[in-house]
């Protein structure tokens, strides 16, 4: 009976709501300029350097 009980109780709870959020300037920037930094560093990689 005490499990049902707490079951109830658990179920009754209302879930608080999840809102979207939008991205900061700083952080949008950062997750695009990582890749173009690994890209540079691959291409220092290559053996010929066309520059």
């Amino acid at each position: 009976m005490q499990r049902l009980k707490n079951l109830i109780v658990s179920a009754a709870v209302v879930q608080k709501v999840r809102r979207a959020t939008i991205a900061t300037k700083g952080s949008q920037r950062k997750r695009m300029d990582t890749p173009t930094q690994r890209g540079r560093v691959k291409s220092l990689r290559s053996k010929n350097n066309d520059d």
